[in-house]
């Protein structure tokens, strides 16, 4: 019998997959965006198009997070993702 997931737990496993994602992104964004020479992040020298993107990144976190509290409050099944989830990155693999 062939076991698959169920629509919320494809929905939470879509989630997660985006917020890893955005997370990186964000990871990104904090590694290159202009510091003073004390070491913190110089707003005055960050450009109107990284703080858009820096903005729609929080957004997009969020939202995505919003979705992952709402599955795990309603009682989707975590086990079977996590279960995928150590497979493929112990083969490498990205969902």
């Amino acid at each position: 019998m062939k076991k698959t997931l169920t629509p919320d737990q494809k929905k939470y496993l879509q989630a997660w997959n985006n917020f890893n994602h955005v997370n990186k992104e964000l990871t990104h964004f904090w590694t290159t965006v202009p510091r003073s020479s004390s070491g913190v992040v110089d707003w005055k020298q960050v450009t109107e198009p990284e703080m858009e993107t820096f903005q729609q990144l929080q957004k997009r976190s969020k939202n995505y997070l919003s979705v992952i509290s709402t599955l795990e409050a309603a009682g989707v099944d975590k086990e079977p993702i996590l279960k995928l989830l150590r497979l493929t990155n112990s083969a490498g693999i990205n969902l």
